[in-house]
C-alpha cells in the first residue's frame, strides 16, 4: 500500500475511533451522570410571615413567622422510573404548632426528569437550563401552570435564570375544611432562581392571598403571606452547586479531552512507528515518507499541546484542593491522570524538538557555563529515581567552564542519564559520570553497569524512534526520540557524541564539546539527525 494511503487510512481509524469514543461520552456516559439517581433526596427551608383569619368574614390575625420545609427522597426505583415521595410542611416559627403537612408520591423519568403521570411536565430542572418557558408541576407550588422565563440575575458569583409560575383564582376550598361549605379561592406568585448549568434551584420565593368567594364576587381575604429559601439554605444549596458546576465540568470537558489526547498520541504514535519500518535500499522513499511524518508530528505536536495545558492546570487544582476536597481515592485516580498527562507532554514535546531539529529552526543560547553545576543539577532532579532503585553514583568532576546553551545541554544529560537509571540492575546498580578537559575541549562520560548494546545495534541508536528491545521499550516506555535529540543538541553545539558497549557488563557514553565556537572546526560540523 502506498505510503500515504497507508497514512490516510490509519488517520481514518483514529478519528472513527475518536468519534465514536466521543459520541459514546455524550450520548451514554453524560446521560448517566446527569440523572437522578436512587439515593437522590432533597431537604430545603424556607422562612417567611403570614396572617389567618379565625373567622371566614372575620380580621387577619396580627402577622406571624413561618417555618416551612421541603424533602424528596427516592422510595423506589424500576429502570429508569423513580418513585420519589415529597412532603412540604409549614409550622409557626414561635410556637412549633403544625400549620399543614402535604405529602404525595410523583412518578419521575430519572434521564429527563418530567413527570410520568402529568403528560409530560418536568418535575425539576434538568441540567442545561434554557432561556423559554417549561410545563412544570413543582411540588412546591402546588399548581400546574407554565414556569415563564423573566430573565437573570447573580446570586453569589453564580448567574441565575429567574422563572415564574402565576396562579389565579384557583379553588382550595379542601385545605380550609374549618371554612366549609365556604368557597376559598387563592392567587399565588410562585419565582425559582435556577442555575442554568446544573438545572439547581438556589432560591425559591412564593406569595400567596386566599379568599373568600361568594356568588362569584370576592368578599373577603382570608390569608394573606410570603415564604422565601432560608439564607442557611440557600448557602448550602450554593456551595453544592459550585462544586457539582466544577464536577460536571470535568466529567463533560476534561476527560473527553484526555482522553481524545491519548487516542491521538497513541494514533501519533502507531503511524509513526508502522510507517518506519524502512530498509536502507529504500532511503529515497523513506525521506518522502519523513517530511510527510515530520509534518504530521508538527500538527500533531501542536494541536495536542493546547488541550493538554488546561487539562494539566485542572488536574493541578483539583489535586491542590483549590475545587473542593476529594477523597483519598479520588487524589489517586487523578494522581494516574497527571502521570499520564505528564507522559503525554513530554512525548509531544520530543516530537516538536525532533521537528525543530530536522527542519533546522532549533536555536541555541551560548554562554559561559559551570558544567560540573550543570551536572549536578541534574543529578538533583533525578536522585529519587537513584534511591527508589538503590543506584550508585560515582562522579569525577573537574571545575571546568564552557561555552554551552545551559538548558540544552542539562535535556542532553537528563536523557542519558535517565537511560542509565533504567537499563542499570537494582541490585548492585552503579552510573559513573566523569567530567575532563581534552585540549580544547571538554570530555563528558556517563557509564552505567547495566544490561549492554549488542554491537550490530551501536551504529542505529541514534537514529529517530529507534528501539534496541521491543521488551525493554515496553518496560520502561519511550519512542526512540531520546538519543536522536542528544545527538542533535550535541552537533548544535559542534560536537560529537560516541557509545561504547559490551553485553552484560556496561555502556558509556562520550561527549566532545568546544570550550569556544572558535574550536568546533576540528570536529565534524553539525549535521541533521539521520
Amino acid at each position: 500500500m502506498h505510503p500515504s494511503r497507508k497514512i490516510i487510512l490509519q488517520i481514518t481509524i483514529i478519528a472513527c475511533v475518536s468519534i465514536f469514543s466521543l459520541t459514546s461520552w455524550i450520548l451514554i456516559e453524560i446521560p448517566e451522570h446527569d440523572k437522578l439517581s436512587e439515593s437522590y433526596t432533597l431537604d430545603q427551608e424556607y422562612s417567611g410571615q403570614n396572617s389567618i383569619v379565625n373567622d371566614v368574614k372575620g380580621e387577619l390575625s396580627p402577622p406571624f413567622l413561618l417555618h416551612d420545609a421541603l424533602s424528596q427522597d427516592v422510595v423506589e426505583r424500576n429502570g429508569n422510573e423513580l418513585t420519589i415521595h415529597s412532603v412540604v410542611s409549614s409550622k409557626k416559627a414561635e410556637t412549633n404548632e403544625m400549620l399543614f403537612k402535604v405529602e404525595n408520591t410523583y412518578k419521575v423519568d430519572s434521564l429527563t426528569r418530567k413527570h410520568l403521570d402529568r403528560d409530560g411536565k418536568f418535575f425539576a430542572f434538568p441540567p442545561g437550563v434554557e432561556k423559554k418557558d417549561y410545563d412544570f408541576f413543582h411540588p412546591a407550588v402546588f399548581f400546574d401552570d407554565p414556569m415563564v422565563f423573566k430573565g437573570t440575575d447573580v446570586i453569589s458569583k453564580l448567574e441565575v435564570y429567574i422563572f415564574e409560575t402565576v396562579t389565579n383564582g384557583a379553588d382550595i376550598s379542601h385545605a380550609f375544611q374549618q371554612f366549609a361549605p365556604h368557597q376559598i379561592f387563592t392567587d399565588t406568585v410562585s419565582r425559582l432562581y435556577v442555575e442554568p448549568t446544573t438545572g439547581n434551584v438556589i432560591r425559591f420565593e412564593k406569595s400567596w392571598e386566599n379568599y373568600l368567594v361568594e356568588n362569584g364576587e370576592r368578599v373577603n381575604t382570608v390569608e394573606i403571606g410570603r415564604k422565601e429559601t432560608s439564607s442557611f439554605t440557600e448557602s448550602i444549596i450554593t456551595e453544592t452547586t459550585i462544586a457539582q458546576i466544577e464536577n460536571m465540568y470535568f466529567n463533560n470537558v476534561v476527560l473527553p479531552s484526555l482522553f481524545l489526547s491519548v487516542i491521538f498520541v497513541g494514533g501519533a504514535v502507531w503511524i509513526l512507528s508502522t510507517n518506519l519500518k524502512k530498509t536502507k535500499h529504500e532511503k529515497s522513499h523513506l525521506e518522502q515518507t519523513d517530511r510527510q511524518k515530520n509534518e504530521f508530528s508538527s500538527m500533531i505536536a501542536h494541536e495536542l499541546k493546547t488541550p493538554l495545558i488546561p487539562i494539566k492546570s485542572y488536574l493541578d487544582m483539583l489535586i491542590a484542593g483549590r475545587l473542593g476536597q476529594l477523597t483519598p481515592q479520588q487524589l489517586e485516580k487523578l494522581d494516574i491522570i497527571r502521570s499520564s498527562a505528564h507522559s503525554l507532554n513530554k512525548l509531544i514535546d520530543d516530537l516538536s524538538e525532533v521537528q525543530k531539529l530536522e527542519t533546522g529552526v532549533m536555536n541555541i543560547h551560548k554562554e559561559e557555563n559551570s558544567l560540573s553545576d550543570i551536572i549536578n543539577g541534574v543529578i538533583i532532579q533525578l536522585e529519587p529515581n537513584l534511591e527508589k532503585k538503590g543506584i550508585k553514583l560515582h562522579l569525577e568532576l573537574v571545575p571546568i567552564k564552557c561555552n554551552c546553551d545551559k538548558s540544552k545541554i542539562s535535556q542532553v544529560l537528563l536523557n542519558l542519564l535517565t537511560n542509565a537509571i533504567d537499563f542499570s540492575p537494582s541490585s548492585n546498580g552503579k552510573i559513573t559520570i566523569s567530567l575532563s578537559k581534552l585540549d580544547n575541549f571538554v570530555k563528558i562520560i556517563v557509564e552505567d553497569n547495566g544490561s549492554g548494546i549488542p554491537t550490530d545495534k551501536l551504529e542505529s541508536i541514534f537514529l529517530k524512534y529507534y528501539q534496541i528491545d521491543s521488551s525493554l521499550s515496553r518496560e520502561f516506555g519511550g519512542t526512540g526520540l531520546g538519543l536522536a535529540i542528544v545527538k542533535g543538541i550535541v552537533e548544535l553545539h559542534g560536537g560529537q557524541i560516541s557509545v561504547e558497549s559490551k553485553l552484560g557488563e556496561f555502556t558509556r557514553f562520550t561527549i566532545m564539546l568546544p570550550l569556544n565556537l572558535r574550536d568546533t572546526n576540528s570536529l565534524l560540523k553539525h549535521s541533521m539527525v539521520k
